[in-house]
């Protein structure tokens, strides 16, 4: 496995807390009162998924959801954290 370009892995990194943020918000997760291991190991699965496009794209189409897209790396803990 190779690790990508320091260009793309800073602009990955940029985007991570952007996209982690949005999808908790849409899905009326308040991320605040996370403990930081919780926002860390959000943060990192973000950070290696392989569909930013496609996630800015479902953050952009909707205001608010019951679930996170079954393709988000995250899903599955944002259903517990939101009770799901």
């Amino acid at each position: 496995m190779s690790l990508p370009p320091p260009g793309n892995l800073r602009a990955r990194e940029r985007r991570t807390p952007s996209l982690m943020l949005g999808m908790a918000d849409r899905l009326g997760i308040a991320t605040a009162p996370l403990d930081d291991r919780v926002r860390a190991r959000l943060a990192a699965r973000c950070r290696v998924c392989t569909r930013a496009g496609d996630c800015i794209l479902w953050l952009v189409a909707r205001n608010a959801a019951e679930h996170a897209p079954g393709w988000c790396l995250n899903a599955e803990e944002f259903g517990v954290l939101g009770g799901r």
